[in-house]
């Protein structure tokens, strides 16, 4: 039966609020503005703009899910997600929609309304809510409680993109809205706000953050999903998406490898997450059924056959550092056995080394080369990869690996510590 294996992990961080972390920078450094409460973190309403925030990822591409328990006294009470790059230049995605007209337009999906401002500022204030205001200035308050009938979430998303951030709300992590998007090519940090308040709001409101989970793309990928197979993405209560169901293709995308996953409308994270094959003919049969855990955005999957490796008669696992200790010789072989232990044939598959991390010594790479012979093969025919073939069950091939370094004067200058993984892709 094929395995199926984590290849990449797509969580990069996972905020607990159990204390504080150096990792994070409150503004202004007040700690009376936040404290811990059961792994919440509480921002409080002070007379201020207050702001948590943590250093983006370095990268292109990364997703993030934020959890806020938050119950606003009015519609002026205000607290959300940040992306920050100055106080200039910043972006507010807020808790709650009101009913209650904004200041920047009456719509809400504010992709539409944000191509038609005029911004004199070069920040955007990315509003989820605002309070009308009168000719007066002050706010319009028809009843006893301001806020009655404003759509209040729990969850917030941000998804970036090559400077673009889009940001999405949920009352329940299952169904999703998309506010907007906004381009801030600049931004480096991200976190929470909480904008400050007069004792009404103070006295009586709260704001807990109870979730901050960064992970690498919106996407999960599932690799050699068999073609033209049948099957199913489920968390053991519903359907997340089947192959052979075209409702679900907002979701589900076919690739030259596999399948891509788009978690935007899903929960974040996924757990626990199920991959299920079934009969064509019978959709309650099923075939196989892998248990792919607890399932962020960025996760890559692959479904492998039952290939086996052999050093030595031991197995050895590819994705593991296989350590062959301190080899003394100018040119040393080594001969690995690969079988397939699968009721299925094993596809092509292109194998690499990774040799040595920079705590060990040796500046030469290690060459492989493939043959059905017990005989090392001649040293030219040795290359950097190479490519495993189609291998039927129980059908065997010898990998020679050759470790060949710069002669030396010195005998023992030779020794070389010898530690590998097989990359297989």
């Amino acid at each position: 039966m094929p395995n199926i294996i984590k290849q990449e992990q797509g969580l990069l961080y996972k905020e607990d609020f159990s204390n504080p972390s150096l990792v994070w920078t409150l503004s202004p450094s007040d700690a009376n503005n936040l404290e811990f409460v059961n792994n919440k973190l509480r921002l409080k309403h002070t007379s201020e703009y207050v702001t948590y925030t943590i250093i983006e990822p370095e990268l292109d591409e990364y997703a993030c899910i934020v959890k806020i328990d938050h119950a606003p006294y009015d519609v002026n009470d205000i607290a959300g997600v940040l992306i920050l790059h100055t106080n200039k230049q910043y972006i507010e995605c807020q808790t709650f929609l009101s009913d209650t007209s904004s200041l920047i337009g009456t719509q809400y999906t504010l992709s539409n309304i944000l191509s038609d401002l005029n911004l004199a500022d070069e920040y955007v204030k990315y509003n989820i809510n605002e309070s009308s205001e009168n000719q007066e200035g002050e706010s319009e308050q028809e009843d006893e409680n301001p806020h009655d009938g404003d759509i209040k979430y729990n969850y917030i998303k941000v998804y970036k993109k090559n400077g673009v951030y889009s940001f999405f709300a949920s009352n329940d992590n299952l169904t999703w809205i998309e506010v907007g998007d906004v381009s801030m090519p600049l931004a480096g940090a991200l976190g929470f706000f909480i904008y400050k308040g007069n004792d009404d709001i103070i006295n009586n409101s709260h704001c807990y953050i109870e979730q901050f989970d960064l992970y690498k793309s919106k996407y999960v990928r599932i690799n050699n999903i068999p073609e033209d197979s049948n099957f199913e993405i489920h968390d053991g209560l519903q359907i997340i998406c089947r192959s052979d169901a075209s409702n679900y293709n907002s979701i589900l995308n076919f690739t030259d490898t596999g399948i891509l996953i788009n978690t935007t409308n899903l929960p974040m994270p996924m757990s626990p997450m199920f991959l299920r094959f079934y009969d064509e003919d019978d959709y309650t049969s099923t075939i196989v059924e892998y248990n792919l855990g607890t399932v962020y955005g960025g996760d890559i999957f692959n479904i492998e056959t039952d290939v086996r490796f052999y050093l030595n008669n031991n197995q050895i696992n590819p994705g593991e550092i296989t350590d062959l200790g301190v080899l003394y010789i100018n040119k040393s072989y080594i001969k690995i056995i690969i079988e397939n232990h699968d009721t299925i044939v094993a596809t092509s598959r292109t194998l690499n080394v990774e040799r040595y991390s920079d705590y060990y010594s040796g500046n030469k790479p290690i060459l492989l080369c493939l043959t059905t012979e017990n005989e090392i093969p001649e040293y030219d025919l040795f290359q950097k990869s190479v490519i495993i073939p189609e291998l039927q069950p129980n059908e065997t091939i010898n990998l020679y690996m050759c470790l060949k370094e710069k002669s030396l004067p010195d005998y023992f200058l030779n020794a070389n510590e010898l530690r590998f993984k097989l990359i297989i892709t």
